[in-house]
C-alpha cells in the first residue's frame, strides 16, 4: 500500500478547514490543520509535507509562501481565494483556485499537484534564490 500524501491545511475559519480535512481524509490524504501562518511555519520546519493548502484571507501569507519555498522548493502550494483580483502576494503559489469550486475540482487539483515527478530533480530556482540571499547578506555586512 502506498503511503498517504501529507497536506498541511492553513486557514482561519476552523469550520471550513474541518470540512476540508474530512474531505481529504476520506480520499486517503493525511491532513493537518493549523489556524495561523506562524503555526504553519513551525509544522513545515518540523516535518515533510507534499502540499501546502492555504485559504486566502490569512495574515502574512506572502511570508508563509516564501518560507515554504525556502524550506522545500519541490513542495507545491495551493491557495483558495474567494475572488479573482491581482494579488502580488500570491506570486510564489503553485496554483490558485478562485471562487466557487466543487470538491471534485479541488481533489483533482490536489491529485495533480501531489503527483511525484520522475527523473532528476531540478534545483535551479532554489539554488538561484540561495545565491541571491547570500549576496544580499554579504552586501549588508559590507555596508
Amino acid at each position: 500500500m502506498r503511503p498517504k500524501k501529507k497536506i498541511l491545511l492553513v486557514g482561519a475559519n476552523e469550520d471550513h478547514t474541518g470540512v476540508l480535512k474530512f474531505l481529504l481524509e476520506t480520499h486517503h490524504y493525511a491532513a493537518t490543520t493549523v489556524v495561523s501562518a506562524a503555526e504553519a511555519e513551525q509544522h513545515l520546519r518540523a516535518g515533510f509535507y507534499d502540499l501546502l493548502l492555504i485559504e486566502y484571507p490569512l495574515e502574512s501569507i506572502e511570508h508563509l509562501l516564501d518560507q515554504a519555498y525556502d524550506l522545500d522548493s519541490t513542495m507545491h502550494s495551493l491557495v483558495i481565494a474567494p475572488k479573482l483580483r491581482e494579488r502580488p502576494e500570491l506570486r510564489n503559489a503553485s496554483a490558485v483556485m478562485v471562487g466557487n469550486y466543487c470538491s471534485a475540482e479541488l481533489l483533482e487539483r490536489i491529485k495533480v499537484l501531489t503527483a511525484r515527478k520522475r527523473g532528476p530533480k531540478k534545483f535551479g530556482p532554489a539554488i538561484d534564490r540561495m545565491v541571491a540571499l547570500a549576496a544580499q547578506n554579504a552586501d549588508r555586512r559590507t555596508a
